[in-house]
Parts: C-alpha cells; sequence; structure tokens
C-alpha cells in the first residue's frame, strides 16, 4: 500500500469545511472525504475519530466566519440596536453576492440534522440557543440604554432568531440587495429594532 500523502491539518478542516458547506453534511462520506484528503480511512479515523467529530471540528472552525460569531462582537456600550441592524445589514450583503447560494453553513446544518442526527444536534441546538441567549442580553441592555421599550424581551429575541434564519434561507434565492434588505428592514422596525434615523441604505 503506497504511503499517505501528509496533510496540515488546519487546511484540512478547511477543506472540509468547504465540501460539507457545498454538498451538505449528508452527502459526505468518510470514503469521499479521506479521498479528497489523499488519506486512507484509517488514516482518517485515527486523524478525527469519526465523521461526527470531525464535523464538530468544522463547525467551530466557521464559527468566527458566521453570523452567530457578529453578534457575539457588538459591543454593549455601543448603539446596540443600531449595531445589531448593521450586522443583518451585512448579512443581506453576504446572501446576495454568494454567487454559489450556499447560505450559512451553521444554518443549513441546523436545518438539516436537528432532529435526525442524535449526536450532531445537541451541539447545534446548543448553537441556536446560544444566539438566542445573546439576542436576549443585547435587547436587555439596549433596554438599560433606554433605547429598547418593550418589555416582552423573550419573545423579541426569539423573532430575531427567526428573522436570522429566514434571511440565510431566503438569501439563497432572492438575489437583490434592495429587495432582501428592505424586507428585512421592515421586519426589524416591527421588532422596535429598527429607527429611520439610522439612514442605513
Amino acid at each position: 500500500m503506497g504511503r499517505n500523502k501528509a496533510f496540515n491539518r488546519d487546511q484540512a478542516v478547511d477543506s472540509v469545511m468547504h465540501l460539507i458547506w457545498s454538498q451538505g453534511y449528508q452527502n459526505c462520506s468518510v470514503k469521499a472525504v479521506s479521498e479528497m484528503l489523499g488519506i486512507t480511512r484509517s488514516s482518517f479515523y485515527h486523524s478525527f475519530g469519526s465523521m461526527e467529530s470531525l464535523f464538530i471540528e468544522v463547525l467551530k472552525r466557521y464559527y468566527i466566519h458566521s453570523p452567530f460569531c457578529a453578534f457575539d462582537q457588538i459591543n454593549e456600550q455601543s448603539d446596540i440596536l443600531k449595531e445589531i441592524c448593521t450586522v443583518f445589514q451585512n448579512i443581506c450583503v453576504a446572501r446576495v453576492t454568494d454567487k454559489e447560494a450556499k447560505g450559512c453553513l451553521m444554518i443549513n446544518s441546523i436545518i438539516e440534522l436537528v432532529g435526525s442526527n442524535d449526536i450532531l444536534s445537541p451541539p447545534l441546538s446548543s448553537s441556536v440557543d446560544a444566539v438566542l441567549t445573546r439576542f436576549k442580553r443585547l435587547l436587555n441592555a439596549a433596554k438599560m440604554q433606554g433605547k429598547f421599550n418593550d418589555n416582552d424581551i423573550d419573545q423579541k429575541a426569539l423573532a430575531l432568531l427567526n428573522l436570522l434564519i429566514g434571511i440565510n434561507v431566503s438569501g439563497k434565492f432572492i438575489k437583490d440587495y434592495e429587495q432582501l434588505w428592505s424586507s428585512t428592514q421592515l421586519s426589524l422596525h416591527s421588532l422596535g429594532v429598527y429607527d429611520t434615523d439610522y439612514n442605513m441604505a
């Protein structure tokens, strides 16, 4: 048997991330991933343990590029509501400029796997819970600033989560920025998050 081609682990995880992102987790077998990386199946299991453990590593790598992370980075001393709107606007830009219409890997995976994969459902569900908690924290902080007067923080946070997921799905087929962003603005405005004074075109 020929010797396996040496591979850089970081590069390997990046390659697998893009493969899953374009094809979906369930369409990526150990055989296909091993062949792409130029390693044997036994080397795959030795290096990564299982497809599930590799996928969790992929998600951690992807997280820093995801909209989930962007909300984590909002400074709670800033104009929080405007910052939330800015992140949503940036997501709209990212979706309409995504020529391959891949969407968000995290959200794609939640839709594909939660409820159908016993191993991957918990970490994916936890990521949803984390962003929902973050929305609640941000809205509460905005309320403390006197810029958000709604008392129904939990429901508004859930509505923001639904909007986030919806944009990343509809953005796969809506490729007109004005259309996607104007509908997002309307939703944010109805939730009391967007203010026309922001003048965000």
